[in-house]
């Protein structure tokens, strides 16, 4: 599972202007539809962040079913009090269980904002680290983060020991889509021709110089597990082992770097996703084929087309 959480809308950047800075009402309302809508109908701009695009309007199995497992556990650790009634009982496995997801996504958040605060040091082997908030003492001591840390820093240093672009860096971009019928091969550069402009925006993870070509990353924290694995001879078993089990990229997060791609204009670029594991000491950089990352912009526009009339937001 992406570290996005299902149940919590989180108080970080989900629209832009057209310079492609965050929209903000104050530090505790979080900018959302009804405020864009207001916007844009004053003449000013407020572009959709690609994860507000797609939140809704991409299947995700892998998600929906991580959200019944949480569920699913947390019916099993939440008795049922004495006097409680059916109805109390289910909401507070529902609450236990919406707070597994918010832990996730606070440290797949944590984990966003370490590599881009740090990312330097490590590669340049110094020791100065600038810690998120969320990786307070206890954690350390708890949850063992502090081992977590020092192998990411060793996998950064030696399988991803590039010259940094930027990190966390916001952005806004325009898709223009012909609105008038009469658009044909042989008037295609008519001024006769209208266009509507659909506009959002995002905050890409890191974009990396690697001598021969550009690496933009996404970087997602999700649970891994080991698989066991058997090989056996005339129908016996004759050895047993345990192995990771294949990472496998959802559409979502495609569809994401597409977007993203577009709107980063430099040659030999190459799109990835730099996966991290939340439960074991686990990293893998998933590099993705041009022709899938085309695919994952196809099915963008056709999302954030979808996305604006859906929600009846005023084009240009």
């Amino acid at each position: 599972m992406s570290s996005e959480n299902p149940f919590v809308e989180r108080k970080s950047d989900h629209w832009y202007d057209d310079e492609g800075n965050p929209l903000h009402k104050d530090n505790e309302t979080i900018f959302n539809l009804a405020d864009a809508k207001k916007l844009i109908a004053q003449g000013k701009s407020a572009n959709p962040s690609v994860t507000t695009i797609t939140k809704g309007y991409i299947p995700k199995p892998e998600l929906d079913n991580w959200i019944k497992q949480q569920i699913l556990l947390s019916s099993l650790t939440t008795p049922r009090l004495d006097g409680q009634t059916e109805k109390e009982w289910v909401d507070s496995i529902v609450t236990s269980s919406k707070e597994q997801a918010t832990k996730s996504a606070e440290y797949g958040t944590a984990i966003h904002d370490y590599i881009a605060d740090n990312y330097l040091a490590i590669c340049e082997s110094r020791a100065d680290r600038v810690f998120p908030d969320y990786f307070t003492e206890s954690n350390f001591l708890e949850n063992g983060v502090g081992e977590k840390l020092q192998f990411l820093d060793d996998w950064l240093f030696h399988n991803l020991n590039h010259k940094l672009i930027w990190a966390e860096k916001s952005f806004a971009n325009k898709i223009k889509y012909i609105s008038n019928k009469q658009y044909n091969d042989d008037n295609c550069h008519s001024p006769a021709i209208k266009f509507d402009e659909y506009g959002y925006g995002g905050r890409r993870d890191m974009l990396l110089d690697c001598s021969d070509r550009h690496l933009l990353i996404d970087i997602k924290t999700v649970e891994t597990k080991m698989v066991k694995k058997q090989s056996t001879k005339k129908g016996v078993v004759v050895k047993e082992w345990n192995e990771p089990s294949k990472i496998v990229p959802y559409d979502e997060w495609i569809i994401q770097l597409g977007a993203y791609a577009s709107a980063t204009i430099i040659p030999s670029l190459t799109c990835a996703n730099l996966v991290i594991s939340r439960n074991e000491n686990r990293i893998e950089l998933i590099e993705h084929h041009e022709e899938t990352i085309k695919w994952g912009f196809r099915v963008f526009c056709d999302v954030l087309k979808t996305y604006y009339d859906f929600n009846s937001l005023g084009v240009k």
